[in-house]
């Protein structure tokens, strides 16, 4: 929910070290889970409401470390498919930040993961 901070500033306040590390482990378990329905060359999706690094690329780094067999998506190659809009500046390396200082929006990440067939 830190992607929420600029419209409700006082929720920065609430959340604890220990709360974020819960979360870390509940996103780290949930992605695991999902590979486990995955078949050979589909595609994974992970979307947070965050601005952390801790709930976004680093967890996509740890489970991509985890699980040799998953590559990135290279969301700037289909964002013409995926929206009419133009390409945001936080699009880079197959994901995409998005931040309420730069895009007037929530903070959102999303990353794209296909695992090998």
């Amino acid at each position: 929910g830190t992607g929420t901070w600029r419209r409700r500033p006082d929720s920065k306040w609430r959340l604890s070290p220990e709360a974020l590390a819960r979360r870390i482990a509940e996103q780290t378990a949930i992605l695991d889970e999902g590979l486990s329905y995955l078949k050979p060359g589909a595609a994974l999706v992970y979307v947070t409401c965050s601005v952390l690094p801790e709930e976004n690329g680093d967890q996509i780094d740890a489970l991509m470390a985890r699980f040799p067999a998953l590559s990135p998506i290279d969301l700037g190659a289909l964002w013409p498919e995926i929206s009419p809009a133009p390409k945001p500046e936080g699009l880079a390396g197959g994901r995409l930040q998005l931040s309420p200082h730069r895009d007037g929006t929530d903070g959102f990440f999303v990353a794209g993961l296909r695992l090998a067939k």
